[in-house]
């Protein structure tokens, strides 16, 4: 029996030996050094060999140096990056994976001095990109570059340096897009700011890893202006190449969607809704009716009517306009008078955003001239989306007109503070109100001279109406202050 165990533990001993000698040995990687490699970089190979069942895999903890690909007969492929700083040297280590990783051989690559070819290393050397309705990607590198400004606390970390390369461009679109794209060690962060090392324009992208895409999808643009870049890599231990590119959207809206091109309604005494929608709709600046935001551009559209009576006796509103906005939306509106060709010349009468999605907003702007044309922007400083809008009236045959009287005078007008009113005929005697849009009195006074003078120093600029009341008679003009 004993000599029988022995005979097997002597065979399972020689088993063993037999598997342990086919594992991988007699390592060897042919060249083991790779010298003067130019400061271009390039594309080159190595073989690995061994014997027994061997299972290779690369590591390589150089940011300058980047495996490739497999080829056939243990030959394996690598890149070098383009060299714009002093000689170096880097470590290619082949690993054993069928004995848990340990290294078996490395090369190394020795990589020629290069010459400091970053002439964008400050930002007033920035290069200049063309925005193109293609992506018309150039390379770059921060390989050399210096910090010119500390890293932007606008991202969500916080880096020592940033070895930054700089670019600029022109818009061409409210809305141009910038992308960035590093090789596959480079993390890029990109910046966008509206001067040179100039402060951001809320764009400060860091979105990706590795070889990811960053997007600046900027907005409210001013076409015309340049703009300036910043690049710089989230570590700057990594410094390599990227490419950059600065794009027109196809579908790039004009920066003005001009009221000339209002669609028309019609007054009537009952709210007859039509359907509108600020989808696809192009962009207008305007400014938000409670100076939330700044001037911005907006998907707006725009209406017009013809104002029919004015209902001044009894201080009601001739035209009403009312919008209605659907479950998802949330409208804004404003009533304006005036529209030039280029779309300048206009001014705000009365402005709504008071209500929130679904809501319906109403503006019943007081003593609209009967015959005029006023012009009504529907807009949202959220998503665009549809809504219902109407203008109605208060006119009947009960309701007094307002009586514009060509022997009453008024000047300066436009005025910044003061103007006269002057009255040819003095036979009556007139009581004088001066009301401001909403219908509030501001002034009230009685007229003892053929010419009296108005000080509105302590009211705010804006469109004024002059009241003038005899007996039965009532006559109102508008006034307008500048500022």
């Amino acid at each position: 029996m004993k000599t029988k165990l022995l005979l097997l533990l002597l065979f399972l001993a020689l088993g063993l030996a037999s598997i342990f000698a086919q594992n991988c040995t007699n390592w060897a990687v042919t060249p083991d050094t790779q010298y003067d490699v130019p400061s271009s970089g390039g594309i080159y190979s190595a073989q690995v060999t061994a014997t027994g069942q061997c299972k290779f895999n690369i590591f390589i903890d150089n940011f300058w140096l980047h495996f490739d690909s497999w080829g056939t007969n243990g030959i394996f492929y690598y890149r070098v990056d383009s060299n714009t700083v002093g000689a170096r040297s880097g470590t290619i280590t082949i690993l054993d994976q069928t004995d848990g990783g340990n290294n078996v051989a490395s090369l190394t690559v020795n990589q020629l001095e290069g010459s400091n070819s970053i002439t964008n290393d400050e930002c007033y050397n920035a290069i200049s990109l063309i925005p193109s309705s293609n992506y018309n990607y150039i390379t770059g590198s921060t390989l050399g570059a210096t910090e010119s400004q500390p890293p932007s606390s606008d991202c969500s970390f916080i880096l020592a340096t940033a070895n930054d390369v700089w670019y600029k461009f022109t818009a061409t679109c409210v809305n141009n897009i910038v992308q960035v794209q590093g090789d596959s060690w480079y993390d890029a962060v990109l910046e966008v700011e509206d001067a040179p090392c100039g402060n951001l324009v809320g764009f400060c992208e860091d979105n990706t890893g590795d070889g990811g895409i960053e997007t600046a999808d900027l907005n409210n643009l001013t076409i015309g202006k340049e703009y300036y870049i910043r690049v710089y890599e989230v570590s700057s231990s990594y410094d390599s190449d990227f490419e950059i590119c600065v794009q027109t959207p196809n579908s790039c809206p004009p920066p003005e969607t001009y009221c000339n091109n209002a669609i028309t309604l019609t007054p009537n005494s009952s709210c007859n809704y039509i359907n509108g929608s600020t989808n696809n709709a192009i962009l207008t600046q305007v400014t938000d009716c409670n100076n939330d935001y700044p001037a911005n551009y907006v998907n707006a559209v725009w209406y017009k009517f013809t104002a029919e009576c004015e209902d001044e006796y009894n201080y009601k509103y001739g035209e009403i306009i009312k919008v209605q906005s659907s479950p998802g939306f949330d409208a804004a509106v404003q009533l304006v008078s005036g529209c030039n060709s280029d779309g300048s010349g206009r001014l705000t009468l009365g402005c709504e955003d008071n209500t929130d999605f679904g809501g319906l907003k109403t503006i019943e702007d007081p003593y609209l001239t009967i015959g005029n044309t006023y012009y009504i922007m529907v807009y949202s400083n959220n998503s665009p989306g549809d809504f219902q809008i109407c203008v109605t009236h208060s006119c009947s045959d009960g309701i007094q007109k307002i009586i514009d009287d060509d022997n009453i005078s008024i000047y300066p007008n436009p005025t910044n503070n003061k103007f006269s009113i002057e009255i040819d005929n003095r036979n009556e005697s007139y009581n004088l109100e001066i009301l401001n849009t909403i219908g509030q009195v501001v002034l009230n006074k009685k007229i003892t001279n053929n010419v009296e003078q108005v000080d509105l120093s302590g009211q705010s600029a804006g469109v004024y109406f002059v009241k003038l009341q005899s007996g039965n008679n009532t006559i109102v003009k508008k006034v307008i202050k500048q500022n």
